[in-house]
């Protein structure tokens, strides 16, 4: 008489064997994916830093009245 299998039910070709390429693709694919994801990511928040430097230089030199209680860095201006 066989023995019954422990995970009855489960196939061995269900089970992710090191070096299987199908799975390794898939995850060389996902990884490529994650970074060039984050990579987006930094290019949108660098742009989208720059776009508030240029703003703030257009609307303090151009708006009459723009006093404020704090006067804003030359970083924040983008001077320096």
């Amino acid at each position: 008489m066989e023995a019954e299998p422990i995970l009855s039910g489960v196939g061995e070709e269900s089970f992710n064997v090191p070096g299987d390429g199908m799975a390794e693709a898939g995850e060389r694919d996902q990884y490529q994916a994650l970074k060039q994801a984050v990579n987006n990511a930094r290019t949108l928040w660098k742009i989208v830093a720059e776009m508030e430097r240029v703003s703030r230089q257009v609307l303090f030199a151009t708006l009459p009245d723009t006093r404020r209680r704090k006067r804003l860095s030359k970083r924040v201006l983008g001077l320096i």
